[in-house]
């Protein structure tokens, strides 16, 4: 199990997105349209049009990570 510090910052995405998006097209939601750096140490989270999906678009220094959850 990862653990991350409580300090560490989570985004929402309030707008839906199209969940056909990998890791690329949601680092460029990151950086263009919510102007925040996809390489920080922070979570990054999408959901579907019908609010019954997750994704949560990371950066571990390694590279990034993507999961996702579905109802």
């Amino acid at each position: 199990m990862i653990h991350w510090p409580d300090s560490i910052p989570i985004y929402l995405h309030r707008d839906p997105v199209d969940f056909r998006k990998a890791i690329n097209g949601l680092a460029v939601i990151v950086s263009e349209s919510m102007e925040l750096d996809v390489y920080s140490s922070a979570l990054f989270v999408f959901c579907n049009k019908k609010r019954s999906q997750l994704k949560v678009l990371y950066w571990d220094q390694t590279g990034f990570a993507l999961w996702q959850k579905a109802a």
